[in-house]
């Protein structure tokens, strides 16, 4: 029998995937990607990296609906528990 892997911290993962697609990490958990030097060609490579990350294709969408580190986090939570059940 096999043990299923642990669910990464979300928002360790979300954070670690701004930092790496903006260069920086000068933002808190309430800032809105595009106010911290996102754009939508970077929002692409975020949601391709968080989908790689938890195993699932994320739409692009999912970040200009859910600008900030917090919010993403719990809409990326939803839908991974939605796509567990």
């Amino acid at each position: 029998m096999t043990t299923p892997h642990p669910q990464p911290d979300l928002t360790d993962l979300v954070r670690q995937t701004w930092v790496r697609v903006l260069g920086h990490d000068r933002f808190t958990d309430d800032d809105f990607y595009f106010s911290v030097g996102g754009n939508s060609l970077g929002a692409t490579r975020v949601m391709a990296a968080l989908g790689r990350e938890v195993g699932t294709r994320l739409p692009v969408r999912m970040l200009f609906d859910h600008q900030t580190v917090s919010t993403l986090v719990a809409a990326l939570a939803a839908r991974l528990e939605a796509n567990a059940a």
